[in-house]
């Protein structure tokens, strides 16, 4: 495995022909959750059934947060604070049809990301 900056992003890569992410075989593109480390799902490499020289890729969200430990990380914001104060009233909410404030910003982040994964690993997003 190898940490990288793509598309302003620090990425961990690993698998391939090399350990490193080398050769042609299949992308694996995964990403973490709200408040978990960028490299929560390295881990998962280790038991995926997938074929000799599966690629994978982790960017890590661009967000550092201020709770928990100190290396969570996020995509975009989720005010916990209110949905804390939610339960604790009774309150559920149905928040399906929000769109969080840094959603747009997380967008067009990872649009850049996928640009320049698929240049640097001549990944093809329709396999």
């Amino acid at each position: 495995m190898h940490e990288e900056q793509l598309g302003g992003l620090r990425t961990r890569i690993t698998g391939g022909t090399d350990g490193k992410g080398g050769g042609r075989g299949p992308l694996v593109l995964l990403l973490h959750g709200f408040g978990a480390p960028g490299d929560d799902l390295v881990s998962l490499t280790d038991v995926l059934n997938v074929p000799a020289g599966t690629r994978f890729v982790f960017p890590e969200g661009p967000l550092s947060l201020s709770f928990g430990p100190s290396d969570a990380r996020a995509w975009w914001l989720i005010d916990m604070v209110r949905i804390a104060a939610d339960r604790a009233a009774g309150r559920i909410r149905d928040l399906s049809n929000e769109i969080p404030k840094g959603l747009a910003p997380a967008r067009e982040t990872m649009l850049g990301f996928l640009k320049e994964v698929k240049h640097k690993f001549g990944a093809n997003p329709r396999k």
